[in-house]
């Protein structure tokens, strides 16, 4: 993968992320934020399936050619985060509940602080099995790693299994799983058939009359998608509707997933190894990226408790202002506790592995 495209997607990443809590803010803090900046929330989460499925296929490629290595990584970059997240949320829920509870009271998901089953759910990822929906008090954002990592478990055991081992092992994958994640796993594989189109078999390599067409046509076909074919429709993977409104969702999704894959082919066709303007920007393109999961994944109960702290729960913009900024400065410094400290945790697990296996084999 060439830098430019390396930092484009960080870039992406990490304006995803953004995209994920101006919408937050529009949902509860200020309905009034202009749509443009604020309505993209769940778009960008299928935007995060294909990145995910694209950044797995590289690295799969290039880094880890051993299952040890790939789910060293894998933990590392989940559990640098997660057990933070859940003890962020907790905390702030409680801020939250004694300082404003209509705040949280007035969420249609939120039933209560998180309890055991909840946290050890989380823990585990088991949150979205089947056609369950388990949050964690008021952080809906984790519902996605319940996808998101089946889809890690999905693709290292098609990776690095073969023959019988491998099929009865995928078929044991999704009897655990369920219909609901099955359904949505084409969308994290746009990422992986992205990557193979453009550096295993290269069948676009040097055209980048191809790559002004894609990457153009990503943007207008997302317009028409969200503002045209689908306008005004709400959606939501996780949920299980009838199926007619499952369909519609599952289209919509996909067709996101679509122009997200468009989006990087034609991109790295275009600048995949020029972009001279995100070479300029490296260094903070690579210190923003480096907390988008943080970010991601801890910022609705912090946005939650600023709001029960800032009089009027934000209202204007001042306070949206100081809401914002404070949700990003608190953020930025627990990614310093965690995301940032993955590649201690990727050491260390990598190291525990091995001796575990000799372990077993003695």
């Amino acid at each position: 993968m060439g830098r430019g495209l390396s930092l484009y997607l960080e870039l992406m990443r990490a304006l995803a992320a953004l995209a994920v809590l101006l919408g937050h803010m529009r949902l509860y803090a200020d309905p009034d934020i202009p749509a443009i900046l604020g309505n993209h929330h769940q778009e960008a989460v299928a935007f995060f399936f294909v990145l995910s499925g694209f950044v797995i296929r590289f690295v799969t490629v290039e880094r880890e050619a051993s299952w040890r290595s790939y789910v060293a990584a894998r933990a590392a970059r989940l559990y640098s985060v997660v057990p933070l997240a859940i003890l962020v949320t907790l905390v702030c829920d409680a801020a939250t509940l004694a300082l404003a509870p209509q705040i949280l009271a007035d969420r249609y998901y939120f039933d209560g602080p998180g309890d055991l089953p909840d946290v050890l759910s989380s823990m585990i990822f088991a949150n979205e099995l089947w056609l369950s929906h388990v949050v964690l008090g008021s952080n809906i954002p984790f519902w996605s790693l319940g996808f998101e990592v089946c889809y890690y478990i999905f693709f290292g055991l098609a990776l690095y299994l073969d023959g019988r081992a491998r099929w009865l092992a995928l078929a044991a994958w999704a009897l655990i799983c369920g219909p609901k994640i099955i359904l949505y796993l084409p969308l994290w594989m746009l990422g992986v058939g992205a990557y193979e189109l453009l550096y295993r078999y290269r069948l676009l390599s040097g055209r980048r009359t191809v790559g002004m067409i894609l990457f153009g046509g990503s943007a207008l076909a997302y317009l028409i998608l969200k503002y045209g074919l689908f306008a005004g429709a709400e959606y939501g993977i996780f949920h299980v509707r009838d199926g007619d409104q499952m369909l519609r969702t599952w289209t919509y999704f996909h067709g996101i997933g679509l122009c997200a894959a468009m989006n990087i082919v034609g991109f790295a066709l275009l600048f995949g190894k020029r972009a001279a303007l995100l070479q300029w920007c490296r260094r903070p393109i690579k210190w923003l990226s480096g907390a988008s999961f943080t970010l991601y994944l801890m910022h609705l109960p912090v946005l939650f408790l600023l709001m029960a702290i800032v009089p009027d729960g934000g209202q204007g913009i001042a306070g949206l202002l100081i809401i914002f900024a404070g949700t990003i400065g608190i953020v930025l410094l627990l990614a310093e506790l965690g995301e940032r400290r993955k590649h201690v945790y990727a050491a260390a697990l990598g190291a525990i592995l091995p001796r575990a296996r000799r372990r077993a084999a003695g």
